[in-house]
């Protein structure tokens, strides 16, 4: 009876999401969230790629700081990530602090209730590695031996809810947030896909790239943008809108926080993914495969980003920025 309820369950919820039926597969369906899968991530310990969502903060915690418990009695992140706005269910949070000591209000926050997560990252109250410009919180699934998700005449699809609540930055720091998916080929290369739900310059400019991250990976990262159904902008080469999806997708936003609960998605064709990694090969002179089913998707991650020096001749400033998310898939149509 619990398998029936369940797949009745599952079933309601996929019929939920897009109202086309052209669905092929799904890679990744929403799971519980688990303040025990919470990952403190400096480089040197990488959540595992087991197909389970980990909560990830790279970056952030030095060495006299921990994340720990904190009842939402004391005070809640909610102001920063309206989390309640996805959700009705107990919230629970774990925060950032010095190591023996308890969290000070507003310090940066991760919050759970069943499929929704709420992540409140903040600069202001904490240093940085040295070595790092950029700090993040994540919603991170992955897969150890890669997933397959090209397949003969079929797009890859990612589609979730979330709400980009606040937004607040000093000097030269940038608050972005996110969509990421990691492919690695046949013969070992790769590279990073970045989606773009928010960028808090004003100058920012909705534009897809290919660029190479020389300051942490070493790798190839595309650029592109989420749209809602209406947009397909010239600028934005690499990905498009889910056609037939059920709900407005909300598109990219550049300045101010949007405050808007909605779904953010976008689809990669395969001639997409070939565009991108051939641009890759003309600009850094690299030999990279153009045929989708040479890669595998490792992992993908939603989250916010703060990067508190992008220019290492002047100095660094600071920022917080909150954010719901609810519900996220990951499927071919």
């Amino acid at each position: 009876m619990k398998n029936i309820i369940l797949y009745l369950l599952i079933f309601f919820s996929i019929a939920n999401i897009t109202q086309a039926t052209e669905i092929k597969r799904f890679h990744y369906i929403p799971q519980s969230a688990s303040l025990e899968r919470v990952i403190v991530n400096n480089a040197d310990n990488p959540p595992p790629q087991n197909s389970l969502p980990h909560l990830v903060a790279n970056n952030i915690v030095s060495e006299d700081e921990e994340i720990t418990p904190l009842p939402s009695s004391i005070w809640s992140g909610n102001y920063w990530t309206n989390i309640d706005e996805l959700t009705a269910d107990a919230i629970l949070q774990k925060s950032l602090t010095k190591i023996g000591g308890f969290p000070k209000y507003g310090n940066t926050v991760v919050q759970v209730s069943n499929h929704n997560v709420g992540f409140h990252l903040n600069t202001f109250s904490t240093s940085l590695p040295t070595m790092y410009t950029a700090t993040s919180l994540q919603y991170f699934v992955g897969w150890e031996k890669g997933k397959k998700v090209w397949y003969p005449n079929e797009k890859l699809c990612l589609s979730g809810q979330a709400k980009i609540a606040s937004s607040f930055s000093t000097g030269q720091a940038v608050n972005q947030v996110m969509y990421t998916l990691h492919f690695t080929s046949i013969k070992g290369n790769m590279l990073f896909l970045n989606v773009m739900l928010f960028d808090s310059r004003n100058t920012y400019k909705i534009e897809d790239s290919v660029h190479w991250d020389e300051q942490d990976t070493g790798t190839a990262i595309v650029i592109s943008h989420a749209q809602s159904q209406e947009q397909n902008s010239s600028n934005v080469r690499y990905t498009s809108t889910i056609d037939g999806y059920g709900s407005l997708l909300l598109p990219a936003k550049v300045g101010n926080a949007p405050s808007i609960k909605g779904d953010y998605g976008f689809c990669i064709s395969q001639q997409q993914f070939s565009l991108a990694v051939n641009d890759i090969n003309n600009k850094f002179g690299k030999n990279y495969s153009t045929s989708p089913e040479n890669w595998l998707l490792d992992f993908f991650l939603l989250g916010p980003e703060i990067n508190i020096r992008p220019n290492s001749s002047l100095p660094q400033g600071n920022g917080h920025i909150g954010m719901s998310v609810g519900e996220i898939w990951v499927y071919n149509k």
